[in-house]
């Protein structure tokens, strides 16, 4: 089977003119979703254009997922502030944590790609977008708990958020169940940073 043919069931829609880097990366995320591995050459097929016209936009795959994974970053940044909304206390910071491992889980291949992307001095809008998360959440600490932010307290969180995450990911705790997922991420916020 070619590259073509085990994309065609991905996008339907072929390029004819426009912005070509946005159609590589759309239809490189709809690779990712299908759990079908892609390359620069496959995606260009699914797209309908030469695997050269690729190399306009990216020189290689890792700046590809790079792309993809700026995206990832900005999603993930927007759901995190979204939830930031409905805080009004310290002990509700959890909310976080819950945006977090929700958005991983429902965009698990693109957030398995942002954890694994190779950095790519060509991709400086994954760098953009990270640093853009990280002082937010940076900022979030240190209103609601301005005693203890610091790099060493982001970090534990981030480390604690992330491990949870991965903990439903990987399977080893049940993610069939949301509410039960929130309910722990509560709980072991709870625990560990009691107000």
């Amino acid at each position: 089977m070619s590259p073509a043919d085990s994309t065609s069931n991905v996008t339907s829609k072929r390029y004819h003119h426009g912005d070509l880097r946005t159609a590589l990366i759309e239809t490189a995320r709809a690779l990712l979703a299908a759990e079908q591995p892609f390359s620069l050459r496959a995606v260009a097929a699914a797209v309908g254009v030469s695997p050269a016209a690729t190399y306009r936009h990216f020189s290689d795959r890792s700046g590809l997922e790079a792309a993809i994974a700026a995206q990832g970053y900005a999603e993930l940044h927007d759901q995190l502030e979204a939830a930031s909304k409905e805080i009004t206390t310290a002990t509700e910071l959890w909310r976080l944590a819950v945006a977090y491992a929700h958005w991983a889980v429902a965009n698990h291949t693109i957030f398995h790609l942002m954890c694994t992307a190779q950095f790519n001095p060509e991709a400086p809008e994954k760098t953009t977008t990270v640093a853009a998360i990280v002082d937010f959440l940076q900022e979030q600490l240190a209103r609601w708990y301005p005693e203890q932010a610091g790099e060493a307290f982001f970090t534990g969180v981030w480390a604690l958020t992330h491990g949870l995450t991965m903990l439903y990911l990987e399977n080893k705790l049940d993610i069939s169940d949301m509410a039960a997922l929130e309910k722990r991420i509560q709980d072991v916020w709870a625990t560990m940073f009691p107000v």
